[in-house]
């Protein structure tokens, strides 16, 4: 989906009749509010922790981010870290918004808009770190997926 396809996408949702000049600040101008931005701050720009040399995304995290369920994750994985961090931290786009249906462009945009935000997110906090963040598609699910390399840390 590119950006016109996105801006007539959200134009549509809006009940807006589709107009050339028609852009996202125009729309959010009209239609958002700060209270928006808040609610989808946590989305784009999500709150990180570490634990036991993992990086994690909390609040968008497939299982609750507690040392018992960490272990056992590294026990399954084989303690292998990365590994890990790909289980908790696979978000499902779907999910975020509580639709169980499946997914369309709007998801798949949404997801690659993600997916190069989120490295950015991970090297605020940890800039020597090499953060691998990216869209995985299969299961009928689209998900953005984070974790380290730690090939490239040499661990």
């Amino acid at each position: 989906m590119n950006e016109h396809q996105l801006v007539r996408a959200v134009a549509a949702q809006l009940g807006e009749p589709f107009a050339w000049d028609h852009d996202l600040a125009r729309l959010c101008w009209k239609h958002g509010s700060p209270f928006d931005i808040w609610m989808y701050m946590g989305v784009l720009w999500p709150n990180v922790c570490e634990f036991d040399g993992m990086v994690f995304l909390p609040e968008l995290a497939t299982t609750d981010v507690t040392s018992d369920e960490i272990a056992r994750l590294l026990e399954i994985c084989g303690h292998d870290r990365s590994e890990v961090e790909k289980r908790v931290n696979r978000v499902e786009v779907a999910q975020l918004f509580g639709r169980n249906d499946a997914p369309g462009e709007m998801d798949m945009a949404l997801a690659d808009r993600l997916a190069a935000i989120w490295p950015a997110r991970l090297n605020a906090e940890f800039p020597d770190r090499p953060f691998v963040v990216e869209v995985d598609s299969a299961d009928d699910a689209i998900s953005v997926v984070a974790y380290q390399d730690r090939g490239t840390l040499g661990r």
